[in-house]
């Protein structure tokens, strides 16, 4: 809500209220606490307010079935002010934020209208208050006060949420359902109370009130297991979810949004644990707070976790302050969940509120049950990277083999065929002498080194990948055929200028020799040679190309060159 709007409100609602308050002084309502069963209808709806039921997006309270007996029996004026009385007691209740103190004047003029609506249809139809009530008499139009209530302060409610707030997906007739089922329970009790005070007197509040506080408290223990067992259905759906991930991110992005549908929290982080110490893999912060670097390397009171491997629970600040000051100094309710492969812990994951007490008994349970899932999925997530990683890399040189490298290719030609591409195909000079002299962990180790070179000399956006035995293959993205040429060029440089260090293995003392390694490069391009050249060029044609150029251009002509497949095509050509 913006601050205008804000603003706006609270002016109204106090012009509102200054008018209410002339009114009830007028009336002389503040003359009837003089008696004390006007103070006993208070004690009873003040106690009905400390029992709301929170259920999704409504709040259902019995208060106002306690202001009704007031109304009929002491009119208007003094219903208007207790009900005013136990908004607010059931605000508090609610755990109203400071930054949720709009929420005040909104509700106040919310039941200010219904208040008036219900009693205007009340009078309308006939209905007496006070000593001249009679039930048979004035039943309908008690029965009419209630049904407009009930309507109209659903009703106000959904168009503040529609109008002001701009919620648009509201289930009117779903939520009025509720309402009426509670209303249909409660207002049988208020006949009786009314029945009954006229007999027997306060003693009738106090049996009420008994009755009253039973009804909620059974009402609240049913919603929150209804509640426990919505959030376990979602929960259950919940693993599917994780199921179908393939990253520790997007395993965490659908956590995050989990946990948004039934926990305050502002702050989310997921810590690896190595050699029992905490380092930051993820981190979600609903505030634009930079990240204090401290916790790159976890919190003291996460760290509590690995010494007591079960979860720790602070519902204050001074509670995990007192540990360490990593996290950021505006949280308040911390919770540290240990992530675990059979006993061993493997990840911590910690999620921070800015609210005191702000995670429920059953909203652990669930993030116990969420944390437990996740610490699976991380590891099947994890296994499945490493088993894609080792079908797409060469276990050697660490580099891409040739499954993955064609792929790759076949996607890059696809996906840019108005753009050129170039292929650098490479093959070690005289490799197999290094085998037989030196013995085959050295040629290993020179293979090695290649790779190593080969990633250090060219771009970013090269893919390389292991061809096979001492081949390699380079992947060049909107490059032309010159461009690539300069980049072997580089290549040939950076291999043949500095010798490598190996060790033979072949002889007894591993002596160590310094070796001085050549290639013989190839280039091609998906560029047109010649305009009777086929535009869609795919990527054999492309292999074959740099496989010509390598072996006709650079190997046959003496090794150690970089040779293009435009220059053995032009050569061939002026040799017909």
């Amino acid at each position: 809500m913006t601050r205008k709007k804000e603003q706006f409100i609270w002016m109204v609602w106090f012009l509102l209220m200054v008018f209410l308050l002339i009114f009830l002084i007028q009336r002389e309502a503040f003359l009837m606490f003089q008696f004390p069963q006007v103070w006993a209808f208070l004690a009873l709806v003040v106690l009905a307010s400390f029992f709301p039921i929170h259920y999704r997006n409504h709040t259902l309270t019995s208060f106002q079935w306690g202001t009704l007996a007031i109304f009929i029996y002491y009119g208007f004026s003094l219903e208007v002010f207790v009900t005013q009385i136990a908004l607010l007691v059931v605000l508090v209740v609610s755990g109203l934020k400071r930054k949720e103190l709009y929420r005040i004047p909104i509700n106040s003029i919310i039941f200010l209208l219904t208040s008036i609506a219900a009693a205007s249809v009340f009078y309308l139809v006939g209905g007496q208050v006070g000593e001249v009530f009679s039930l048979i008499r004035h039943g309908h139009a008690l029965v009419l006060y209630a049904a407009t209530f009930l309507f109209a302060n659903h009703f106000f409610i959904f168009a503040t949420r529609k109008y002001l707030f701009g919620i648009k997906k509201q289930h009117f007739i779903k939520g009025l359902w509720m309402e009426g089922t509670a209303a249909g329970i409660l207002l049988p009790l208020v006949i009786i109370l009314v029945v009954l005070y006229a007999e027997i007197g306060t003693l009738a509040i106090l049996l009420s009130g008994i009755i009253f506080v039973g009804i909620s408290i059974v009402f609240k223990v049913y919603n929150s297991t209804k509640r426990i067992n919505h959030l376990l259905k979602k929960v259950t759906e919940f693993g599917y979810e994780l199921s179908s991930s393939r990253s520790v991110d997007e395993l965490m992005t659908k956590v995050r949004e989990r946990l948004d549908e039934f926990l305050n929290w502002d702050h989310l982080y997921l810590y690896d644990v190595k050699d029992d110490h905490l380092s930051l893999i993820y981190m979600d912060q609903k505030d634009s707070a930079p990240v204090p670097l401290e916790l790159k390397k976890g919190d003291h009171f996460s760290m509590k976790v690995l010494k007591t491997k079960e979860l720790a629970l602070a519902e204050e600040r001074q509670q995990w302050l007192i540990t360490g000051k990593e996290l950021p100094l505006d949280l308040q309710s911390i919770l540290a969940i240990p992530l675990k492969n059979r006993q061993d812990i493997k990840r911590v994951i910690t999620i921070a509120s800015k609210q005191k007490k702000g995670f429920l008994p059953h909203q652990i349970m669930v993030v116990e049950i969420i944390a437990n899932m996740l610490s699976v999925a991380i590891e099947t997530v994890q296994n499945l990277e490493k088993t894609k990683r080792e079908s797409y890399h060469c276990p050697l040189t660490s580099l891409y083999n040739l499954r993955y490298f064609e792929e790759v290719l076949k996607e890059t030609i696809l996906e840019n065929q108005e753009d050129t591409l170039s292929l650098i195909l490479l093959d070690l000079d005289h490799f197999k002498r290094i085998n037989d002299t030196y013995g085959h962990q050295s040629g290993n180790d020179v293979l090695c080194e290649v790779a190593r070179r080969l990633v250090d000399v060219v771009p970013r956006d090269v893919t390389v990948a292991r061809y096979g035995g001492e081949e390699f293959v380079l992947l060049l993205p909107k490059r032309n055929e010159a461009e690539a040429y300069e980049i072997g060029l580089a290549l040939q440089e950076k291999l043949k200028g500095t010798p490598i260090l190996i060790k033979s293995d072949l002889k007894s003392e591993n002596q160590t020799k310094f070796v001085t390694v050549t290639a013989s490069i190839g280039v091609a391009s998906s560029e047109l040679i010649d305009e009777h050249e086929d535009n869609m060029m795919d990527a054999f044609s492309l292999i074959r190309r740099a496989d010509r150029a390598m072996y006709n251009g650079a190997k046959q002509k003496g090794r150690d060159r970089v040779a293009t497949y435009s220059e053995v095509k032009n050569t061939k050509e002026a040799a017909t």
